[in-house]
């Protein structure tokens, strides 16, 4: 019917997203404020499936930065006007279990957790 097959169309690798997840240690980033969702235990988590921009606009305003151990959330940001409710389960589609969940280690302010976390990961 449609004779010869063509070969797929690749899609090229700049125009890939680039998400949480796939940040480096050390790496800055912002992304929207709903990428993080607190549990009822009022720890915090980030969906490595949300995209992550060099920059903040519009509704991106959320910075995080990639630590070995985890995530640093930039939540007391003067930019950041958010607040989050812990729930049982994230409220972003689709199922949790099929969610990667990067953990929130500490906050911009957490009198001297970020410097103390940064020097114990570059021993």
């Amino acid at each position: 019917m449609f004779g010869q097959v063509l070969d797929m169309a690749k899609l090229p690798q700049d125009k890939e997203e680039n998400t949480i997840g796939k940040m480096k240690v050390g790496e800055t980033g912002y992304t929207v404020p709903g990428a993080m969702w607190v549990d009822q235990e009022r720890n915090c988590w980030l969906n490595e499936d949300y995209t992550i921009h060099k920059e903040r606009g519009g509704t991106v305003q959320l910075k995080i930065e990639r630590l070995k151990e985890g995530y640093i959330a930039y939540i007391n940001d003067s930019n950041i006007n958010h607040k989050w409710n812990p729930v049982s389960s994230p409220s972003y589609a689709g199922s949790e279990e099929s969610k990667l969940h990067g953990k929130v280690i500490g906050f911009d302010k957490s009198d001297g957790l970020v410097d103390k976390i940064r020097r114990i990961g570059k021993n």
